[in-house]
């Protein structure tokens, strides 16, 4: 009688279990959409701070290699072009 119980209460575990790791997030944000990305596509390299340079280099590969699997293109010479276009300007004084 107990391994019965016992197996149902295991089989009833499993059964929840599975169904708890088959529902997904409605809305996950795609790696894409990071808010570190969009501010350099935005506004350019130059406007990250030091604690958010690294950050982007991961997000920027996590977006790359999403794009790549989801077979959609993301252009990061925006964000580096705008940088360029900033140090070619000269300096007002």
């Amino acid at each position: 009688m107990r391994w019965i119980v016992i197996l149902v209460l295991l089989a009833s575990a499993t059964i929840q279990a599975q169904s708890n790791v088959e529902q997904k997030p409605a809305s996950e944000p795609t790696p894409c959409e990071h808010p570190i990305i969009r501010k350099a596509l935005v506004d350019g390299l130059n406007s990250l701070t030091l604690e958010e340079i690294p950050q982007y280099w991961y997000r920027a590969w996590l977006c790359k290699r999403y794009a790549k699997k989801s077979g959609i293109t993301v252009d990061f010479s925006s964000a580096r072009g705008r940088k360029r276009e900033e140090l070619r300007q000269p300096m007002e004084e």
